[in-house]
């Protein structure tokens, strides 16, 4: 049985960068209380709260992943990798609870 390799389609990349930045910049700021509330709760296991924190700082995972330009990753790579360690960073930060 032959095994087929299909490629996406040209400019597949840049459809996905587009309704990705599209999402990235809709998505609502929190406040600092609003995030050190959400840093607990996602330390807390809670799901909902690493999602809200997650997609609150995806614009900062985008400014992140621009400056990282790399021939072996390509920008929504690049973006994957920036929300991975997102999600690890607040799965263990522990903010100043001033």
């Amino acid at each position: 049985m032959e095994v087929r390799r299909y490629l996406p389609v040209e400019g597949a990349e840049e459809v996905a960068a587009f309704h990705f930045l599209n999402f990235a910049r809709k998505q609502k700021r929190l406040t600092l209380k609003e995030e050190k509330m959400m840093l607990l709760r996602s330390r807390s296991g809670e799901r909902q709260a690493t999602e809200t924190l997650v997609n609150a700082n995806q614009t900062l995972v985008v400014a992140v992943s621009e400056t990282y330009e790399d021939d072996r990753l390509n920008f929504m790579d690049r973006v994957a990798e920036g929300n991975v360690a997102l999600i690890s960073a607040c799965r263990t930060y522990l903010p100043k609870l001033d």
